[in-house]
């Protein structure tokens, strides 16, 4: 029967090797009582540096007001602080956290992917599986420098989405996410002049808008017709159609009190900034709000057009930096809009 063993370094108690190795950490299992524990491999001490900088990451978004939802109620924050901990303890050589963190790595990595995949978003999903990749081949065991290689290679690919995310949300422009978008599969080319499929209506797209692929669109807003999209901005047109039987004719202004309730009732702290009747389309009535999410404050217009027994709404909207720098386009392609007839 083969004897039992316990590491000095990890604790790790295992069947004795004829090489005297952990099977756990690599170190050495026979060394004198007293002797000093190897060093911590140079990948721990990498993978140290990487979890301060992810965690610095999202105390920067948290601090940008755009961290996403902590697990079991924890906020974010928290888990970054951990990081941060953890990481300092690595890159100062502490051989006494090292198992926590692989498991902790390894248990996240396969958490987060799964909660993500379940919610459909495959590539978040995507990038968790590369971020806990990255980690646990630095992690685990004494990498050479291939693995160290491909290990920063990983995560550097993962950190560029993050960080051109960090900068949209402080610019209010993500260059990246029409890339991101298009990899999705929720992107088209916008036509030089858009038309309904729920109702008869056309209407002129801005230059360099896209157009979002019917199943995204509708996973979004069920009663959406057409998405308009620049995605950089994160700003949006989209049209609502809507044709009432037993009418022949509905009023412009009791429409725009409709909407206007329905704002209110989905919106949070929703505040109106301006009323007002559009030249074009002929007799629309505006509202412009703003209203508050997780993110930051978004601001809307929404345009209430009434033809005879059909009912439109074109609403744009945008986070309030990316509004200011889409407003002129938003306007246009609204002034554009013509209600057909069926």
């Amino acid at each position: 029967m083969s004897e039992s063993i316990v590491c000095p370094s990890c604790q790790f108690q295992h069947a004795r090797r004829p090489d005297g190795v952990c099977p756990r950490c690599s170190a050495r299992v026979d060394r004198p009582a007293g002797e000093v524990a190897p060093p911590l491999p140079r990948g721990a001490r990498i993978a140290g540096a990487l979890l301060v900088v992810n965690a610095a990451a999202v105390v920067v978004e948290t601090a940008l007001g755009a961290a996403g939802e902590g697990l079991g109620g924890h906020p974010p924050i928290a888990a970054a602080i951990h990081d941060l901990v953890i990481g300092f303890m690595l890159m100062g050589g502490q051989r006494k956290i090292l198992a926590w963190t692989i498991f902790r790595v390894g248990a996240g990595g396969i958490l987060f992917t799964a909660l993500l995949a379940l919610r459909g978003e495959w590539l978040g999903a995507g990038f968790q599986v590369g971020f806990s990749v990255a980690l646990l081949l630095l992690l685990v065991g004494i990498p050479a420098r291939p693995r160290i290689a491909a290990a920063l290679a990983t995560f550097g690919v993962v950190m560029l989405f993050e960080v051109a995310g960090l900068v949209g949300i402080a610019t209010g422009r993500n260059l990246l996410a029409p890339a991101v978008l298009a990899v999705k599969g929720e992107l088209e080319r916008a036509p030089e002049r858009l038309t309904g499929t729920k109702g008869a209506w056309t209407m002129t797209p801005p230059a360099g808008w896209y157009l979002r692929s019917g199943p995204a669109a509708l996973k979004d807003n069920p009663d959406s017709d057409r998405w308009l999209i620049r995605p950089d901005l994160d700003a949006h047109l989209l049209v609502i159609s809507e044709h009432v039987e037993g009418v022949t004719s509905i009023d412009p202004d009791a429409l725009a009190a409709v909407v206007l309730e329905n704002v209110k009732r989905g919106g949070k702290d929703v505040r109106v900034l301006d009323r007002n009747v559009l030249a074009r389309p002929a007799s629309a009535r505006l509202l412009h709000t703003v209203t508050r999410s997780e993110a930051g404050e978004v601001e809307f217009l929404h345009v209430a057009i009434a033809r005879g027994p059909d009912a439109y709404q074109v609403v744009a909207f945008a986070p309030r930096k990316g509004f200011a720098q889409a407003r002129g386009e938003m306007d246009a392609a609204i002034a554009s809009f013509e209600p057909g007839s069926r």
